[in-house]
């Protein structure tokens, strides 16, 4: 147990305090012990269980002072807790509790709430209110048990940080699973978060620095997981969402969303088997999100888009994923600019396997493009000055069709243009290997530039240099040693 107090205000000083410790207020028959030094906090080792009235004493040469005030403290007993309790000691939860209004609400700093496997239920419905919230408490940690049917499962408002949720199952709430509001540097680990009918875990309104790890959330009505503002809400900021299974959620947006926000992190998850509605995807990047990274994430089997950078968002990372089995493009760069879409593995897409579509300025490198319904790698309308190079665009086209090929440029006005495709390998598309359709000054007369494509079926054909041959399209000076 650590006990910690204030110096006093005024007279001599003190050259050590007396703890004195009662089994009944104003006693000091368990404790009363110079603990020898001025410091003002002490550490009792071996604090049997019990009640404990405890006061402090500064002492000198002179003499002692009065009493401080009296304070109590509970040591490894359990409390008797009823809904709607404040909680500021730590406790252990004994029963379940069943709560027709708020269930738990933490009123102080840097205790523990073991709900001891036990479960609290609220009443359902509309009304929001929380199984557990702590409102601008730290260093507070709600662990081992199970939050039914409130309005929010676990909620953070307003400068709650630092706090810890650990092994945590929330079931049906009517809006969100855990929501952290304005509050940051938090830990949610190793929850199951089931059935919410908005966020299964929100990250919301200036909610930075915190971390999502190791969770199961299934079940949620908008998004698995979501990191931003919106609402009027500012962006947030910094968060890690790592090692999360993110799986059958029927949710209208994306399973895993980052919402005008930056500088997040999404890392190592499976999103799988969610059925997404408009405008949903397996993992969401949009409205002004800039500068996240979307990182070794297993993304496959959701029923729109697998990977999706849209609507302005700018300079973000998309790296390392396997993107395999979902019902439309595998990844989507939409309306965004200067992102980097490199060494993905992305795999028997039921559209294409990546579409960039009114986005320029991206880079898509070194991926590997296989098994896509229609085209491998799509360029359309209003993409430019893009660079795709060293990517491997092999065998899609798995639905064939007359709009698609390994490598496509659409025609689609306003055309793409400027964008450099180099260094990739294209071969055993069905209908072609590469296929440009724009016409202007660039590469066999397209508005594009190629170089070194090792393809087979190009459309134009010097668009591509078949496998095992000399690639014409690189100037002569850069062929021949030593010649500058």
């Amino acid at each position: 147990m650590t006990l910690s107090w204030n110096a006093p205000s005024g007279g001599c000083a003190v050259t050590s305090y007396i703890l004195q410790a009662g089994s009944t207020s104003g006693l000091s028959n368990l404790a009363n012990t110079n603990i020898g030094t001025a410091a003002t906090s002490y550490v009792a080792i071996g604090v049997g269980n019990g009640v404990y009235y405890v006061r402090v004493v500064a002492a000198n040469a002179f003499g002692q002072s009065p009493a401080s005030n009296e304070v109590v403290t509970t040591v490894g007993l359990a409390k008797t807790v009823n809904c709607g309790d404040a909680i500021v000691v730590s406790t252990t939860l004994q029963s379940d509790l069943t709560c027709d209004r708020t269930g738990l609400i933490i009123g102080a700093d840097g205790i523990t709430l073991d709900l001891n496997g036990h479960s609290l239920t609220g009443p359902g419905g509309g009304g929001g209110y929380p199984g557990i919230i702590i409102t601008g408490h730290t260093g507070v940690s709600i662990v081992n048990g199970i939050v039914n049917n409130f309005g929010h499962g676990v909620l953070l408002l307003s400068g709650a940080n630092r706090n810890i949720i650990r092994n945590v199952t929330t079931n049906s709430q009517f809006f969100n699973g855990i929501s952290v509001f304005g509050s940051s540097d938090n830990v949610i680990e190793n929850c199951h978060v089931n059935g919410s009918g908005s966020f299964g875990v929100g990250l919301n309104g200036a909610s930075n620095g915190n971390a999502v790890r190791n969770c199961t959330v299934t079940g949620s009505g908008s998004s698995g997981i979501f990191i931003g503002g919106g609402g009027g809400q500012p962006p947030s900021f910094n968060n890690v969402v790592t090692g999360n299974s993110v799986h059958d959620n029927p949710t209208t947006g994306p399973a895993i969303s980052i919402f005008g926000s930056a500088n997040n992190t999404v890392d190592g998850n499976d999103v799988v088997h969610n059925v997404v509605g408009t405008g949903g995807h397996g993992i969401g990047v949009s409205t002004g999100s800039n500068d996240n990274t979307v990182s070794n994430n297993h993304v496959s089997n959701n029923s729109a888009l697998g990977i999706s950078i849209n609507n302005a968002s700018l300079n973000n990372r998309v790296t390392a994923n396997t993107v395999s089995g979902n019902t439309s493009n595998g990844v989507d760069l939409n309306s965004s600019t200067g992102n980097s879409v490199a060494n993905n593995t992305v795999t028997g897409n039921s559209s294409n396997g990546i579409a960039v579509t009114a986005a320029s300025g991206n880079s898509v490198t070194a991926n590997q493009v296989t098994g896509n319904a229609l085209s491998g790698l799509l360029i359309d309308s209003g993409s430019n000055t893009n660079q795709i190079f060293n990517n491997t665009v092999n065998g899609n086209n798995t639905t064939t069709g007359a709009n698609s090929a390994g490598i496509f440029l659409t025609a689609t006005t306003p055309a793409p243009r400027d964008n450099q495709i180099h260094d990739n390998t294209a071969v055993g598309n069905t209908r072609l290997d590469i296929e440009d359709r724009t016409t202007g000054p660039g590469t066999a007369g397209t508005l594009n530039t190629y170089a070194s494509n090792n393809c087979v079926l190009g459309r134009p054909a010097a668009l591509c240099v078949p496998p095992g041959t000399t690639p014409l399209n690189i100037a002569p000076r850069q062929l021949i040693q030593g010649t500058p």
